[in-house]
């Protein structure tokens, strides 16, 4: 049997657009379209404005999720792993 690969749909502060349908992304979870959410929860040191909102929604409708942080280079990496954390928690 060959290993299935996980699918998952990232989201951010721009999908406020036409927003998020949670019980539809649910829905298509337990078809097996695809399996998690993921969220950007920072970008250098902002953070997501949308990710408080994003994450209720998410743990509201048992939807399995990660977040992540986009590294901007030009700026010190631990203070923007701090920010994450801080945004996130450990």
């Amino acid at each position: 049997m060959a290993e299935r690969q996980a699918f998952g749909i990232d989201i951010n502060e721009y999908s406020r657009t036409g927003g998020i349908n949670y019980q539809l992304v649910k829905s298509h979870l337990g078809t097996g379209a695809y399996d998690f959410l993921i969220a950007k929860a920072s970008l250098g040191f902002t953070i997501n404005p949308l990710l408080a909102e994003q994450r209720q929604n998410m743990e509201a409708n048992n939807i399995p999720y990660a977040t992540y942080h986009f590294l901007d280079p030009r700026f010190d990496m631990r203070v923007q792993v701090q920010k994450y954390f801080d945004a996130v928690g450990t």
